[in-house]
C-alpha cells in the first residue's frame, strides 16, 4: 500500500457494529499521506471498536505525513491532532485483545509519531518485538492513552511494550522516499530478530514468496 490517503484500516465506523477477528501481515505500507494502519472506533463513541486483531510482520515508512486528520463527527471529544497527526500505528476507541509485533516502523519526517493510542479506552493490547528507527532519531514519539511520551523505556512502561527497540537501523536495501526498496540487507538488525507466533498468524510465506519462519527464526518486517 503506497501513495494513499490512508492505508489499512481494522475500524468501525459506527457505534453498533466492530471490527473483528483480522489479520495484516507481511505488507509495505509507505508514503501515505496520513496514518499507515488504523484502528478502533469513532473518538466518543462507544460501542464499536476493533477486537482480536493482529497486525504482525509488516514493514511501514515515510507515512503520516500530515495532521489535522480528525474533525466532525468522527472527534466527538475534540481532540487537537492538527500539530501531531496520526501516526504510523493509529488506534482510536475500543480496542481489545489486539496484537501488534514483529514490524519494522521506519519514520522519516519529524513530524511523525510510530504508534499513537488517542484514549484510554480498550485493554489486553499485546505489542512487541517491533524495531522502531528515525534517522538520526528525528522522530521519538509515542502516544499511548492520550499521553505523549519521548523517552522509549517511559513508552514500553505504559503500553506493554516488550522486546521492541528503538533507534537502530534496520538497514533497508533503500530507505528513500522516492526510489524505496523495504527489503533488509543481511547485516539488518530486524533480521531473525522477530518472536516465533504461531503460523496461521504470519503465514507461510513473506513478501517476495520465501519461507517465513526459516531453522525456526523469523524476521521483523514483511521480507524474512
Amino acid at each position: 500500500m503506497w501513495e494513499c490517503d490512508r492505508a489499512i484500516g481494522l475500524v468501525s465506523e459506527s457505534d453498533i457494529l466492530s471490527t473483528k477477528n483480522c489479520i495484516v501481515r507481511n505488507n509495505l505500507i509507505y508514503n501515505n499521506y496520513r496514518t499507515g494502519i488504523y484502528m478502533g472506533d469513532y473518538i466518543g463513541y462507544t460501542i464499536g471498536g476493533t477486537y482480536n486483531c493482529q497486525i504482525v510482520n509488516n514493514t511501514l515508512f515515510n507515512n503520516n505525513q500530515v495532521g489535522g486528520a480528525l474533525n466532525g463527527s468522527n472527534n466527538q471529544a475534540g481532540v487537537d491532532d492538527a500539530k501531531d497527526s496520526e501516526g504510523e500505528i493509529r488506534l482510536t476507541e475500543n480496542c481489545f485483545d489486539n496484537v501488534i509485533m514483529n514490524n519494522v516502523i521506519y519514520a522519516l519526517t519529524d513530524r511523525d509519531i510510530f504508534i499513537r493510542k488517542y484514549t484510554t479506552t480498550g485493554a489486553r493490547n499485546r505489542i512487541g518485538h517491533n524495531i522502531y528507527y528515525s534517522p538520526g532519531n528525528a522522530v521519538q514519539k509515542w502516544f499511548w492513552d492520550g499521553t505523549e511520551y519521548t523517552d522509549f523505556a517511559a513508552w514500553q512502561a505504559a503500553s506493554g511494550d516488550e522486546n521492541s527497540v528503538y533507534g537502530v537501523d534496520p538497514l533497508l536495501e533503500n530507505a528513500n522516499a522516492m526510489d524505496t526498496d523495504l527489503r533488509l540487507t543481511s547485516g539488518s538488525a530486524a533480521k531473525n530478530a522477530g518472536c516465533i507466533l504461531e503460523l496461521s498468524l504470519v503465514g507461510e510465506l513473506d513478501m517476495d514468496g520465501k519461507a517465513r519462519v526459516q531453522d525456526g527464526k523469523i524476521s521483523m518486517g514483511a521480507y524474512q
